[in-house]
Order: C-alpha cells, then sequence, then structure tokens
C-alpha cells in the first residue's frame, strides 16, 4: 500500500476555498472515480470537523472522471487541522490519496 501524498493548504475563515486536483496511476493515466465515494474530510486529531462529498463542496470532473474540484466557504474557526483526500471503492477497499496540514486563518 502506498503512501497519500502530503499537500498542505491554508486559506481564511469566510473565504471560498477553491482547489482542484486531478487523479492519475504512475503512467499517467486517469484514476476514473465513477462509482466511487470520494470525501474531502477536515479533522482536529480524531474529531471530524468538515467534510465535502459531491453535491456539498466537491464535484468530480474531467474526460477520465479524475478531477476533483472544492469550492465551499471555509465557516470553521481559525486554527490548524488535518484533511484526508479518501476515496472508498467498496467497504474493503478504502485508500487515502492526499493527506496534509489544513490551516484557517482569521480573515484581516
Amino acid at each position: 500500500m502506498s503512501m497519500p501524498a502530503a499537500y498542505n493548504i491554508a486559506t481564511f475563515y469566510g473565504n471560498t476555498l477553491d482547489l482542484t486536483f486531478t487523479l492519475t496511476d504512475s503512467n499517467n493515466s486517469p484514476i476514473s472515480l465513477t462509482g466511487k465515494t470520494v470525501e474531502f474530510i477536515i479533522r482536529r486529531v480524531l474529531v471530524v470537523i468538515d467534510t465535502y462529498t459531491v453535491g456539498d463542496g466537491l464535484t468530480i470532473s474531467g474526460g477520465g472522471n479524475n478531477i476533483i474540484s472544492l469550492s465551499k466557504v471555509v465557516d470553521i474557526s481559525p486554527g490548524q487541522y488535518i484533511y484526508e483526500l479518501k476515496i472508498t471503492t467498496s467497504p474493503t477497499e478504502i485508500r487515502t490519496y492526499l493527506a496534509g496540514v489544513f490551516r484557517v486563518r482569521q480573515s484581516v
């Protein structure tokens, strides 16, 4: 099993988070997300603070159905969190493709 890629995110409270990720395999071929559950989960330790799902801040697009776009107003308290981009194919096949620090700063 491979480790998730690491990517840290910083944003401001009250701003719209706009990020796009393209999933490809080691041969640069699209990893199709058709029929899979995709979640962008923000946590503080083990407590889930917010979850982006299809229809709630997350969209899937692209010819290979492998582009994940996040667009949602950040309404969680300023602070440092962790996140993961998790894809579930079946109850026994769950994989985290991306993880890192999710930092929310107070707007100026």
